[in-house]
């Protein structure tokens, strides 16, 4: 189970990746506590880039394509990303451009397209993140660098099967689909165990019947 230091820091994640990249810019660039000394420059712009729905869940798949992480794409010209966003439309029929504009966003014609950058625009990215996990929390760390991320990747999987009178149809004629669903997740959880990776994780989500 989080604690509840962590539920609280997740409740502020965005708006202190947000505020946290530009305290962090004038801390080392401005702060009396700079190590840098007064009138240094950088070789390179430090800037600050905020995305309203990089990872959206709303329309993170559409028609089986993949849209999330849609911002930096965008970023990076990919123009067929830019035609899929044009048609895409949430659980409700609400198209992507539709609720952009309803925020204040997507004013002009070209909205998609006028992101594009040059290839090499930028030389890097640095993204400050709240940990998700426990463990700096655990080792009492205050800050850690990510050295790699997750790539998830996830199926749907259908079992079907009959159970019948609790009492007048027998067990060799019983086929339970949740029994073999139940043994499915047992068994990711001890393919992962015995993988011997620190890192992989294996779950099974949300089930229905």
């Amino acid at each position: 189970m989080m604690s509840k230091l962590n539920q609280d820091i997740l409740r502020y994640s965005l708006l202190k990746r947000c505020l946290g990249d530009i305290d962090i810019i004038n801390i080392v660039l401005f702060s009396e506590f700079s190590s840098l000394g007064s009138g240094f420059k950088t070789r390179r712009s430090l800037e600050v880039i905020v995305f309203t729905s990089e990872e959206s869940t709303r329309y993170g798949s559409y028609k089986f394509i993949c849209l999330f992480l849609f911002c930096s794409l965008l970023l990076a010209g990919i123009e067929s990303l830019a035609k899929d966003l044009t048609s895409a439309v949430d659980g409700q029929n609400i198209s992507f451009l539709d609720a952009a504009r309803s925020g204040a966003y997507a004013k002009e014609r070209n909205v998609l397209s006028i992101v594009f950058l040059k290839k090499g625009s930028y030389s890097a990215f640095v993204e400050l993140h709240i940990e998700q996990g426990p463990i700096l929390e655990e080792e009492g760390t205050s800050i850690g660098i990510v050295t790699a991320i997750a790539a998830p990747a996830s199926i749907n999987v259908d079992f079907e099967g009959n159970g019948g009178h609790a009492g007048a149809i027998l067990m060799p004629n019983r086929n339970y689909a949740g029994l073999a669903a139940a043994e499915l997740a047992l068994a990711v959880e001890k393919h992962v165990l015995e993988s011997g990776s620190i890192d992989t994780v294996g779950i099974v989500g949300n089930s229905s019947s």
